[in-house]
């Protein structure tokens, strides 16, 4: 059942479904915010997000940095 698959997952990931895909999307965002001259808009939608702002959110709210000032302090190392 679904209540038994979110349990056992959550037993092996120590993370429900949903927070590892977010987690995983995250760090291929970060991934991809590396590359020079690369827009925020493709990442958000390349890295699976609805939408801008809802990627923004996720990304400082996991990093504590906004994706535009990671993506500038990348270019600039």
């Amino acid at each position: 059942s679904l209540s038994t698959f979110k349990r056992e997952f959550k037993r092996a990931f120590r993370a429900s479904p949903a927070s590892y895909l977010r987690e995983q999307k995250l760090k291929k965002a970060k991934y991809l915010l590396s590359i020079p001259k690369v827009r925020i808009s493709d990442v958000a939608f390349d890295c699976g997000f609805s939408d801008v702002a809802t990627f923004s959110k996720s990304f400082k709210q996991a990093y504590q940095i906004s994706p535009s000032v990671y993506a500038l302090s990348q270019t600039h190392t």
